[in-house]
């Protein structure tokens, strides 16, 4: 991987990380305010059930209090409200927080798919061949379009070409057909298998 494309993923990656804990920090406190808002509630209810002549008794910080039922009772609406308030507005910005954590998802994953578009055609890389139930290697300069074919220095020189009115321009690979590269594809008969046209190494 090319260092500047390899410090742009970290990058995305870091930045994804810190939207993730944010999110899952701000949902945790969502939850912390909800059980206290619900604790409250129980609490409520179970001074209206209560005499509301009567001073009751309430734990805070560890530490037990006597309180008329009706002050505390206001206190404990006080502190559901704040709750309600609280939780929307973390709501409110965790769906803000959501959107800006999908948008770099997706735009790393599109980093990712130009890397792995980009590196196709760069590297070689392993395909299955069907034909013979086998993997191979195919080499990256043969998954360039157009091919133009690829000689090797050898004994099986094809014909070159010298009249250019044999050019076949529908199927290059017919008998007696031009090739991109200039030389003449042999008049064969049969199953002919062309030199050096295996797109890749047998694994």
């Amino acid at each position: 991987m090319d260092l500047s494309v390899q410090n742009k993923v970290i990058k995305h990656l870091e930045e994804i990380e810190e939207a993730g804990e944010m999110v899952l920090a701000k949902q945790q406190e969502c939850i912390v305010y909800d059980r206290n808002r619900q604790k409250s509630r129980e609490a409520v209810r179970k001074l209206m059930q209560l005499d509301s002549e009567n001073k009751q008794w309430a734990c805070l910080s560890d530490q037990f209090f006597l309180f008329p039922s009706v002050g505390l009772r206001k206190a404990i609406e006080e502190d559901i409200k704040v709750y309600d308030s609280e939780i929307q507005k973390l709501n409110h910005q965790l769906k803000e927080d959501i959107n800006w954590l999908h948008e770099l998802e997706a735009s790393v994953n599109l980093l990712f798919t130009q890397f792995q578009m980009t590196n196709l055609l760069t590297s070689g890389h392993r395909r299955y061949n069907p034909l013979l139930d086998e993997w191979i290697i195919v080499s990256p300069h043969r998954i360039q379009r157009p091919w133009g074919g690829q000689m090797e220095s050898d004994n099986h020189k094809p014909t070159e070409v010298t009249d250019v009115s044999v050019k076949c321009t529908k199927n290059p690979l017919l008998p007696g057909s031009v090739r991109a590269s200039g030389l003449i594809t042999p008049n064969y008969q049969s199953v002919y298998t062309f030199h050096n046209d295996f797109p890749a190494l047998r694994v």
